[in-house]
């Protein structure tokens, strides 16, 4: 199993993914950090279960960490350096706008949603957790 992270200023994205297939996703307070970095150091995720955004939890329950994908945006050395794990930069540049279509591809839009031009969907929620899913997916893409 992969994970991206997605850290920011105020909230951490965390996606859990297996193949291309998000698992468990959550976003985690920046303030709260140290239950992530404890969950992924002890491969212990139960602490994450009341971030929870997208799946479900029990799929990742008994699964070990394969790989630590790290978006190389807002503080990511500073958050490598106290993760403390080996983790792979990857590129986040438009991670957000993906993350957009990656909602919609998991959340239909409502019917009247679907008249607008796409780039006018937005999602009803911070969708951190997604732009995690993207930076994992991108993390083990072969170019």
């Amino acid at each position: 199993m992969k994970i991206g992270i997605d850290p920011g200023h105020y909230k951490i994205g965390v996606a859990f993914v297996e193949g291309d297939k998000l698992l468990f996703s959550a976003i985690v307070p920046q303030a709260k950090r140290e239950i992530l970095f404890f969950a992924l150091r002890a491969n212990d995720f139960s602490a994450l279960a009341e971030y929870k955004c997208e799946g479900n939890f029990s799929t990742i329950q008994d699964k070990s960490i394969d790989l630590i994908c790290l978006g190389d945006g807002t503080g990511h050395d500073k958050f490598a350096q106290e993760l403390a794990l080996n983790v792979k930069l990857v590129n986040e540049k438009n991670s957000t706008m993906e993350a957009r279509g990656e909602y919609f591809k998991l959340h239909k839009p409502r019917f009247w949603q679907r008249f607008l031009p796409h780039g006018l969907w937005l999602p009803p929620r911070n969708i951190d957790d997604l732009a995690a899913y993207v930076i994992a997916k991108r993390g083990t893409e072969t170019k």
